[in-house]
């Protein structure tokens, strides 16, 4: 069982832990800060008070931050 660092596999896994720290590989970027909106195609990213949004299409994993 992967448990709670498994990969978010689809939107709707992606929209259960809106509000958490995710890290998001879309290939040739990654995103990595709050997860504040999937919409439009599109997943939000919160980082250091800016907004990054990348589409759900190039999206190559997506992961949940845990503070340890």
């Amino acid at each position: 069982s992967p448990g709670i660092e498994r990969p978010l596999t689809s939107a709707e896994d992606l929209v259960r832990n809106l509000g958490r720290d995710v890290e998001i590989d879309a290939g040739d970027e990654m995103f990595r800060g709050r997860l504040v909106a999937v919409e439009g195609g599109e997943v939000a990213v919160v980082a250091a008070g800016a907004e990054q949004r990348v589409a759900l299409k190039r999206v190559a994993t997506a992961r949940l931050v845990l503070p340890w």
